[in-house]
């Protein structure tokens, strides 16, 4: 987590009196939630092998596209 700024980036934002508010640290921070929250033992627990998220800014993006989704299998290719 990041905390949040104004629009001008000059002051810090508060939540509450004396505490900052936070913002999500980007779309990498998928993954460092996953691990930090035990969902990828989980998923391994379950032996999920495959998931597909996509960012929320990537309004073109196919959900669960099944090209996209083989042809990494396929290549054994890491996509993000």
């Amino acid at each position: 987590m990041m905390p949040c700024i104004t629009a001008d980036g000059k002051k810090l934002m508060l939540a509450t009196k004396g505490s900052l508010a936070k913002s999500p640290n980007g779309n990498g921070g998928l993954y460092d939630a996953l691990a930090r929250n035990g969902i990828l033992e989980d998923m391994r627990r379950r032996k999920i092998r495959y998931i597909h998220a996509y960012c929320v800014d990537n309004a073109l993006s196919k959900l669960a596209d099944p090209y996209f989704i083989g042809f990494c299998i396929d290549a054994k290719a890491d996509a993000a």
